[in-house]
């Protein structure tokens, strides 16, 4: 873990005929366990007020088809990926706990040992009720 890379995140998401895109790109980690890769940064938001005011994200490839994504702060949420496969994700949100049922669409893994890309497109329901599509693309790249 000597070397720095440079993650860059684009993420959009569809829901009620809106579409929405955002672009972040952050200093980070990236290496391989177990032959699992994982991609780790900090995210700092818009109304970060501290250098210690930021979640912890780390993005877990396992194979081909399966993605985690554990992103660590005031609120925690983890989500589960799995190509053509139906996952319940527990939210923690300001305002309560929620549970969503996420569908990978799509999970193309293209990281190498020395970085690469990984896209995934999934959909989001809540009670059975679609509530978004979405989509992000990681990008690793040696700094």
């Amino acid at each position: 873990m000597d070397k720095k890379y440079l993650i860059t995140l684009f993420a959009s998401q569809e829901a009620d005929g809106e579409k929405d895109e955002m672009t972040f790109t952050a200093p980070g980690e990236y290496y391989e366990e177990n032959g699992v890769k994982i991609v780790q940064y900090k995210e700092f938001s818009e109304e970060s007020k501290t250098k210690d005011d930021f979640s912890l994200n780390t993005i877990k490839s396992i194979g081909d088809t399966k993605v985690s994504i554990l992103r660590e702060s005031e609120h925690t949420t983890r989500l589960y990926l799995e190509k053509d496969k139906l996952h319940k994700c527990h939210y923690i949100t300001p305002m309560g706990e929620l549970m969503f049922g996420v569908f990978c669409t799509k999970l193309q893994n293209n990281l190498d040992k020395t970085g690469g890309t990984l896209e995934v497109a999934y959909s989001l329901d809540l009670n059975g009720q679609a509530v978004s599509n979405n989509r992000f693309i990681l990008t690793v790249k040696e700094n």
